[in-house]
């Protein structure tokens, strides 16, 4: 049976910031034209994201290190 978990064993503070880093650069690329097919994978990486911080209680700092906090 297909298990959608995702492991955090490897994720460190980088690897969280270079995921955000590859989000920002698909949304430059969809914004410059590019198929909007690949806004579903900034769509995986957002609900990635969300389910880091409201199911595994990673700090919101962590997994979005662009957002500045308000």
């Amino acid at each position: 049976m297909y298990n959608p978990t995702i492991t955090l064993e490897n994720m460190d503070a980088e690897a969280f910031k270079m995921l955000s880093q590859q989000k920002i650069e698909l949304q430059k690329l969809i914004s410059k034209g590019a198929p909007d097919i690949l806004e579903g994978i900034v769509n995986m990486i957002d609900h990635i994201q969300d389910q880091c911080v409201d199911k595994n209680d990673i700090p919101e700092n962590i997994v979005f290190p662009n957002i500045s906090p308000t």
